[in-house]
């Protein structure tokens, strides 16, 4: 699994990614409920090595029960909380080759996906 899409990215953004050729996923696939704590979400995205694509950009901090810094392990932060599915999608697109080679170094990062199409390591955390 590449990418697993946080709570409130748009399922769109999910096939976007499976179109682009990434194996993606949506967290309410998880337990198929929209209540699973960021936590859960988190321990899961590292368990299976993905990428969480996420606009809370304060997904690590805001649960006490998460280690802070480490989980999880990769993430894609969208900086525009009001960026919708469309623009998302041409700002992946945008950077498709830029998500393979983050993806293929396997070590943890954070990066922030910009309104601009840029694509940047974070110091968010």
């Amino acid at each position: 699994m590449d990418f697993v899409c946080d709570i409130h990215v748009a399922r769109k953004i999910v096939q976007a990614l499976r179109n682009l050729g990434f194996e993606s996923m949506h967290a309410f696939d998880i337990k198929q409920t929209d209540t699973t704590p960021d936590y859960q979400i988190a321990k899961f995205v590292d368990e299976i090595g993905a990428c969480l694509i996420t606009k809370d950009k304060l997904f690590r901090k805001q649960d006490r029960r998460l280690p802070p810094l480490t989980s999880p392990k990769k993430i894609i932060t969208v900086d525009d909380m009001n960026s919708r599915p469309p623009q998302i999608i041409l700002l992946l697109q945008h950077n498709d080759n830029k998500l393979r080679e983050i993806l293929s170094d396997g070590t943890p990062f954070s990066y922030l996906l910009d309104r601009f199409g840029g694509l940047h390591p974070s110091d968010l955390y």
